[in-house]
């Protein structure tokens, strides 16, 4: 194969991983409306590659296979989507996406125990370097156990601890979706920090202060807290009015002074980002 074909031939993966992340992300958003024949068409692609990904024993599927089982099984089919998560669990034994497509199966299988096994994947994956998917897992449980009628307490519990991940990780998009099922349930929203950190700076902002504190760049920023540097110049902004200083030496000198460094995220798993 020449370099052209394999430069065409990466391009076209890359094309092909971007559009089935999309497509995730569209389907969480149809999952959290609870349009679950729309969430089922938006995964029609994938599920219709599965035969190819099962006698491939190709990994290509297993980053929707979460999506995938939730969907399935609101829709009635538990077989299907056990079929699914049993080819996670052999093709990556002990992964923790093994144990989240597992957790699912349990939400609707063994509600009583759904809570535990939800968390205890979540955790795992968070452990792994996927805070995203862990938030994700605890929504995808919740709504699991919501459609078969025994939601509750258990449900309103891992929207709960879902909403705080996704509030650290800085994504107001998923917080607004969870806070919007809470009400469909009948439930408060959790409150918001807002502004209501140090020298009135959020938590978002204390992260870029410290890392602009560490010399780092609004690009390098931008990588770390995987966000757009359009997105970090419009924090640094608001750092320097907030703190009444002119440029990023002045901040760092005004962080350090004030005792505001903290400890900023780290790199996340490429993927593992809130949509």
């Amino acid at each position: 194969m020449t370099y052209v074909a394999l430069g065409d031939r990466a391009l076209s993966l890359e094309s092909a991983d971007f559009a089935a992340t999309a497509r995730e992300g569209v389907v969480y958003c149809d999952l959290l409306a609870g349009d679950m024949p729309a969430a089922l068409s938006g995964l029609g692609p994938t599920l219709e590659r599965w035969p190819d990904f099962r006698a491939a024993r190709d990994c290509g599927f297993e980053s929707a296979a979460q999506a995938a089982i939730a969907v399935l099984v609101g829709r009635g089919d538990v077989e299907r989507a056990a079929e699914i998560a049993g080819w996670v669990r052999r093709l990556m034994p002990g992964h923790p996406l093994a144990a989240a497509c597992d957790a699912l199966l349990v939400a609707a299988t063994d509600p009583p125990g759904a809570v535990d096994a939800a968390n205890a994947a979540a955790l795992s994956l968070e452990a792994d370097g996927r805070p995203v998917r862990g938030a994700c897992m605890r929504v995808e449980a919740a709504i699991v156990l919501t459609d078969s009628g025994s939601g509750g307490p258990g449900a309103v519990s891992l929207l709960r601890v879902a909403h705080a991940r996704f509030e650290a990780l800085g994504s107001e998009a998923w917080c607004r979706r969870i806070e919007g099922m809470l009400r469909r349930m009948g439930e408060r929203a959790p409150s918001r920090r807002g502004q209501a950190g140090e020298a009135g700076l959020t938590a978002r902002e204390l992260e870029v202060l410290s890392l602009l504190a560490e010399g780092l760049t609004n690009r390098a920023i931008a990588d770390r807290l995987v966000l757009s540097q359009n997105t970090v110049i419009r924090h640094v902004a608001n750092i320097f009015s907030k703190l009444g200083v002119k440029n990023r030496a002045a901040a760092a000198t005004a962080a350090a002074e004030r005792n505001l460094l903290v400890d900023a995220a780290g790199p996340r798993r490429d993927g593992d980002r809130p949509i």
